[in-house]
Formats: C-alpha cells, structure tokens, sequence
C-alpha cells in the first residue's frame, strides 16, 4: 500500500469518526431537549397538587396529573430509543447479564463472560484497534475486559 493510499484511508476513517461523533451530539441534543419537557411536565404536576391542596380538594387534579404523568412516560420511552440509537451508532450493545456496554459484534460479555448467539442484524459493523490480547485465543481484548468476547476465558491479556 503506498504513502498517499494511508493517508487517504487515514482521512477516511477521520472523517467517519467526525460524523459519527456530529451523529451523537445531534441525538444527545435530542434527549436533553426531551429531559427538558420531561421536566416542565412534573413542574406543572407539581403546582397541579399544590393548587388542588390548597383549595381543599386534591382530586380536582388527578385528571390532568394522570395525563402528564402519561406524557412524561412517552417521553422516557422516547429518551430510551435515542439512548439505543447512540448505541447503533457507536456500534456497541448492553450485555443483558451485566449491563456492560461492549462492541456490537462481540461474541462473549468483557464484564462477566456471557455468551451471545447471534449479533442483532441492527447495526453495522466496526472493531478498534485493541492494545490487549487473549492469552487463550489470541483475540483482541477490550480495555478492563475480564472476559474474552471471543472464547469466553477469564483473565487478563498477554502483553
């Protein structure tokens, strides 16, 4: 591969970085924008409870407690997809044992070893450059894995 060739593909890659980071601030804009009505909603609950008290009655209330209480949570379920998609972008997935955030195409969990069948078809594939090895498998490991994604062996790399 020549000198330019590098220097194209490092460019490239940079430059998909740069978008997939622009990618997330955009979707992180979006849930703050969503905590934001999340929070006017409980605002309004609570002077909603404060005026029902104050006249006596809090029943006066419930109708429109319930509806906000309805809004804020579409918009946590709303907060939970963008969170998903951050992950899709990142290529990355929760462990469902340990809830350790791991590469999309990982076969086993770094954090406590479980296994994965089949990666969801979801996502696009990217793996990093890792820094440790599998002393098992010679697989790359993540950083603070204490389990091969690949084998599923504990213990630490093989530096």
């Amino acid at each position: 591969m020549s000198f330019f060739q590098k220097v194209k593909e490092s460019a490239s890659k940079a430059a998909d970085k740069a978008q997939q980071a622009v990618e997330v601030q955009r979707v992180h804009s979006q849930i703050s924008s969503v905590a934001k009505e999340i929070d006017k909603c409980k605002m309004l609950i609570g002077e909603l409870v404060y005026s029902a008290y104050s006249k006596g009655d809090l029943s006066l209330a419930e109708a429109e407690i319930i509806s906000n209480s309805k809004q804020i949570a579409q918009y946590e379920s709303t907060i939970q997809e963008l969170e998903l998609r951050i992950k899709e972008i990142k290529n990355q997935k929760d462990c469902p044992s340990c809830k350790t955030v791991i590469a999309f195409d990982a076969k086993f969990c770094s954090g406590c070893g479980h296994q994965f069948t089949a990666p969801p078809p979801t996502a696009t594939l990217q793996v990093e450059a890792p820094k440790n090895i599998c002393a098992s498998c010679q697989a790359p490991l993540e950083p603070d894995s204490r389990f091969c994604t690949e084998c599923g062996e504990p213990g630490k790399s093989s530096e």
